[in-house]
């Protein structure tokens, strides 16, 4: 499971990354046990085929709203999993905010280098 109903998918290798904000954080934090929870309660462990297809189990499905064809999203460390359609919405609206977005996250870097 991931944010905005997407569907995250690591290799086992990359599993414990997602967590890396997370990672000796006190457990008695209610952020840090929700986001592990959020994260780590809906995750399952799929099996290829031989020709590297896999089923998602249909509680993922459910999350992600995917009715259709799918879109894979290659990210940094991980692969969103979006149904196209939902994907498409999504994308018109983060077009519209990209530009606040990056602002923010350049200002963010520049006062965690103070």
């Amino acid at each position: 499971m991931g944010y905005e109903n997407s569907l995250i998918v690591v290799s086992q290798k990359a599993w414990r990354s997602l967590l890396e904000g997370t990672e000796g954080r006190p457990f008695i934090e209610y952020a840090t046990r929700e986001t592990q929870r959020f994260l780590l309660g809906g995750a399952s462990l799929v099996e290829l085929d031989g020709k590297g297809r896999f089923i998602l189990p249909s509680y993922l499905r459910e999350f992600g709203k995917i009715e259709g064809e799918i879109i894979f999203l290659g990210l940094s460390r991980y692969v969103e999993v979006w149904d196209k359609k939902r994907w498409e919405d999504y994308r018109i609206k983060l077009e519209g905010n990209i530009e606040k977005i990056s602002e923010r996250l350049a200002k963010e870097e520049k006062g965690a280098k103070k």
